[in-house]
């Protein structure tokens, strides 16, 4: 989802939502049919108006699936993954040229690694590569200038999630 937005809120054509509207359709209690799948959800929206200067950092070196006739009750919240541009009450920031630097990323990262890697590992280098290869370049707006943005998972996945190839590709 892009969008824009404040503290818990998205800003859509016809007026505020709040932000946990976007995925309460799709909890266990409300989509039966989703239970025991992941839901994701990106929001590329800001959070706040917080601007981060960043802080320097010195040189270095930077479960099983199987299935049982056991009944089980999990919270209606299980399986759900949001993946926001920034952290709680802090804006996100994009480039004119380039647009969104989280999508950016995002991007980059399902293209290269969704063959081979687990999705919170490759949520983790979308982060890394916001808060590393990124930052403002506002000179003329003096508070703005040479800020930085961190993405921020919320998961309550009860499993790895992996993107299979399809049979035939």
């Amino acid at each position: 989802l892009m969008t824009h937005g404040d503290d818990d809120v998205l800003y859509a054509y016809d007026g505020p939502y709040s932000v946990d509207k976007l995925w309460e359709s799709f909890m266990g209690n409300a989509c039966t049919t989703l239970l025991g799948k992941p839901k994701l959800f990106f929001v590329q929206a800001c959070r706040g108006s917080t601007f981060d200067k960043g802080v320097k950092l010195g040189c270095r070196d930077l479960d099983s699936d199987h299935f049982s006739s056991h009944k089980y009750v999990i919270p209606t919240t299980a399986d759900l993954l949001v993946m926001y541009s920034s952290y709680k009450g802090h804006v996100s920031w994009r480039s004119p040229r380039g647009g969104s630097w989280f999508i950016q990323a995002l991007c980059v990262e399902l293209e290269t690694n969704w063959k081979h890697m687990e999705l919170l590992q490759l949520l983790t280098g979308v982060s890394r590569r916001v808060a590393y290869d990124y930052q403002s370049n506002e000179p003329s707006k003096g508070r703005m200038d040479a800020m930085k943005q961190m993405p921020s998972i919320v998961s309550m996945l009860t499993k790895l999630v992996y993107f299979p190839l399809k049979l035939g590709s």
